[in-house]
């Protein structure tokens, strides 16, 4: 028992030593390297300062038109009232030709009047329509007497179709004859449509201070009574300006300033602005036709600039 005790020590000390001669064979071997004239350690080479330009977005300012608009929510209306076409003659209805839902055309025949009594025999009458629509009451049957004047039928004529808005009171000197506007709706979804006023009206409610304005689809044929719209009114428009978007202009305590391109460089320009919608801004001076804004991206005086 004790000879194994004795075994098992010796091969310890011997990996012990093993391990140890190793580890003092690998240290010298890099000691040498290190203090060799021959060795180097290689280093990352340090990147240049070439004064990388800062990414912009940019637009060439040119004279145009600006708009200003007020939103507003509209429902198409129908203009129209019902009318009654009635029988110029007493008599006996024949040949009825009306029906429910059915359209009229003026001049089509309703039906016809017989006037003829016992004994005496007369021409019978064509009664025909004085006016085109859709017909949504047949008010006689036939074979039935009626007297002159009876109501045949009852009819919507062609619909005048207007979209009729509630606008604020602020707005009313503003709204005239010349008012153009253009709106959406669910039915023709991503289609954008031009209107024109037709009317306002010369009173103001009392109870919410608003005004109803109709205007006229420029596009015919697209409205349908009742349909929900989504209205821009132009309320302002002015002719050979320049504007820009509001987000390109800087504010400091005493003035208003953007920043354009020059030759790759961003280059402060002080301004002055006059009318502003939601977006744009009229620039009554500071820039010229032609001249590069800087619209997005951050700078400072002579940043190097690359519009992406």
């Amino acid at each position: 028992m004790n000879g194994k005790k004795t075994f098992d020590r010796i091969i310890t000390i011997v990996l012990l030593a093993v391990c140890i001669a190793l580890a003092i064979a690998i240290y010298l071997k890099y000691a040498d390297s290190s203090s060799s004239p021959d060795s180097s350690i290689t280093m990352p080479a340090q990147a240049e300062n070439t004064g990388s330009a800062t990414n912009v977005s940019a637009m060439t300012v040119a004279p145009g038109t600006f708009t200003k608009t007020v939103s507003a929510s509209g429902i198409v209306t129908n203009k129209t009232k019902s009318q009654t076409l009635s029988s110029t003659i007493a008599g006996t209805v024949k040949n009825l030709k009306a029906s429910d839902g059915a359209y009229l055309n003026e001049g089509d025949t309703i039906c016809t009047v017989d006037p003829s009594k016992p004994g005496t025999v007369y021409n019978q009458v064509e009664i025909k329509a004085i006016a085109s629509g859709r017909i949504t009451d047949v008010n006689v049957i036939e074979g039935e007497e009626i007297s002159s004047g009876t109501v045949l039928v009852t009819i919507q004529p062609d619909s005048d179709l207007k979209i009729q808005v509630h606008l604020p009171q602020k707005y009313y000197s503003v709204i005239n004859d010349s008012t153009k506007a253009s709106f959406t709706t669910e039915v023709y979804s991503g289609q954008t449509f031009d209107a024109i006023i037709s009317e306002k009206e010369d009173a103001i409610d009392t109870d919410d201070w608003t005004f109803i304005a109709e205007f006229d689809s420029v596009t015919s044929g697209i409205l349908i009574e009742g349909m929900y719209v989504k209205m821009d009114i132009q309320t302002l428009s002015i002719d050979n300006c320049i504007s820009i978007p509001q987000k390109a202009i800087n504010t400091s305590s005493d003035e208003q300033y953007v920043y354009v391109i020059d030759d790759s460089k961003a280059v402060k320009r002080t301004i002055t602005t006059g009318e502003t919608s939601n977006s744009q801004t009229v620039v009554t001076s500071g820039l010229s036709d032609g001249d590069i804004v800087i619209t997005a991206g951050t700078v400072a005086e002579q940043s190097t600039v690359k519009i992406v």
